[in-house]
């Protein structure tokens, strides 16, 4: 919840208009972000949310000394130790985490991107990581088609953009990008990942299973119409080459 939260912030800066993240209670993966209207009851929203961050962030005053960090995965097999390399430097630190968290760390493979909140313990040369705000996974990266000739082009960390089929009448195929999207991945329980999609003005919640020439996408979107949709993509990957 914490890393949608800092996302819909990010994603406030970027369109530079307020924004209203709503879940819906009776299914924790179902959110949706829309423009937030100049009423008062948006403004009380919005004064809720800012004294539930002052009561959470008293609640865990013990983690002030947390902060932002950005590395890389070394993975070295087994039960050996993981270590993470911090961007633009050469320090290559073990890393201490709960139980939890190093298991979902264990899944990714060496190379892979890592935003999360810790601290760097210099003297014994290791990281203490308290908790993940979003992953980089290599194995994403690239153009994955869907068994309709939807095309996912994964451009970065960051970017995806989505291609969608024109059949012509003397017939063939042709595309046209018609979203450019944000994304934002972190872990989820099992094998899988979850990942935030989002465009101007709403966000998707999926739950993405990565194989060896496969990806499956169970996307999970509430409608003011219809309720909870949830939708099943599958992918294979593209070789541009």
């Amino acid at each position: 919840m914490l890393c949608v939260w800092r996302f819909c912030r990010k994603l406030e800066q970027q369109k530079g208009q307020k924004l209203l993240f709503h879940f819906d209670l009776t299914t924790p993966t179902s959110y949706t972000l829309r423009p937030m209207e100049n009423s008062f009851f948006s403004s009380f929203l919005r004064t809720l949310c800012a004294a539930i961050t002052i009561v959470i962030g008293v609640a865990y005053a013990n983690t002030a000394s947390a902060e932002t960090l950005v590395g890389t995965l070394r993975n070295n097999g087994g039960e050996k130790p993981l270590e993470f390399v911090l961007s633009n430097t050469t320090d290559i630190l073990v890393i201490e985490a709960r139980t939890s968290l190093l298991a979902d760390l264990r899944r990714l493979k060496t190379g892979d991107l890592i935003t999360a909140q810790g601290s760097v313990l210099s003297e014994t040369k290791k990281v203490h990581l308290e908790s993940i705000d979003s992953l980089g996974i290599q194995q994403l990266l690239g153009t994955w088609k869907s068994d309709r000739y939807e095309i996912f082009e994964f451009k970065d960390f960051n970017q995806l953009n989505l291609y969608i089929p024109t059949y012509k009448a003397e017939g063939g195929i042709s595309f046209s990008q018609t979203h450019s999207l944000s994304y934002v991945v972190t872990p989820a329980e099992g094998d899988g990942f979850s990942i935030f999609i989002t465009d101007d003005s709403e966000v998707k919640l999926a739950f993405l299973e990565l194989q060896k020439n496969k990806l499956n996408l169970t996307v999970t979107q509430f409608k003011n119409n219809s309720g909870l949709v949830t939708e099943n993509i599958s992918l294979s990957p593209i070789n541009l080459q």
